[in-house]
């Protein structure tokens, strides 16, 4: 049972640690959710579509739940890509010291 209980402990210290002092925590892409859940969504409405259409009574029934899940999937896609490229641009600061010397600083970060 002893081997079971270090494990345990190992695993538990492994999930459960936190960061060091010194450690910057992940920056994570803009975006990145938006587009992994418009992906599930687009994903669901294509799998929904064949099941809400048919052919009942002679006529054709337009699968609009499934469509709509689609289509706000591909929205939540197009949203998240746009938020990406905007967090790729690069933005540059200047600023200008004028005192009893000058200086000027050019700042250039994504």
């Amino acid at each position: 049972m002893a081997p079971m209980k270090t494990v345990v402990v190992v695993l538990c210290c492994v999930l459960f640690a936190s960061q060091a002092f010194g450690q910057q925590p992940t920056q994570r892409h803009p975006g990145r959710s938006k587009i992994r859940t418009g992906t599930a969504l687009l994903a669901a409405g294509l799998i929904v579509m064949p099941l809400t259409s048919g052919n009942s009574d002679g006529r054709y029934n337009v699968p609009l739940i499934g469509l709509g899940i689609a289509a706000a999937g591909g929205a939540l896609i197009y949203w998240g890509v746009g938020d990406q490229r905007k967090a790729a641009q690069p933005n540059t600061t200047i600023g200008v010291m004028l005192r009893r010397t000058a200086g000027v600083q050019i700042r250039r970060s994504w």
